[in-house]
């Protein structure tokens, strides 16, 4: 489907979705996460978005971004809000938990991340 910049895009556009609809179906709020992915809280992205590249998150991807720097509108999609609550950036890309947490907020938000490749777990495990 997508994979790198894209891939976060489509990704954490039906993680926060899917996250705050279920919280609003707890009377408290309240949601317990198992993500079966690692990413550093925040990392720069792979390929920057002033370099050329295929895919049609990659202008979705954008546009959101420049969204989050604005006030907030009604009937925005809660990507744009978790963006804005995460200072999501270029350089400063939030990952799944992060961008959860700014929208259920820390107090509503339980669970952990997987990582399956040694390797990334050894790098991530230093952050």
């Amino acid at each position: 489907m997508a994979k790198g910049n894209d891939g976060n895009y489509l990704q954490h556009c039906i993680e926060v979705e899917a996250a705050v609809h279920l919280a609003e179906m707890d009377t408290a709020g309240r949601l317990h996460i198992a993500l079966t992915h690692g990413m550093a809280p925040f990392e720069p992205f792979d390929v920057p978005l002033n370099q050329p590249k295929p895919g049609l998150c990659r202008g979705l991807l954008k546009c959101k971004l420049k969204e989050s720097k604005k006030s907030p509108q009604s009937e925005e999609p809660a990507i744009v809000d978790a963006y804005r609550k995460a200072k999501a950036s270029e350089e400063c890309y939030p990952n799944s938990a992060e961008l959860l947490k700014a929208v259920i907020g820390t107090e509503n938000l339980s669970g952990g991340i997987t990582e399956m490749c040694a390797r990334k777990h050894k790098s991530l495990s230093s952050v």
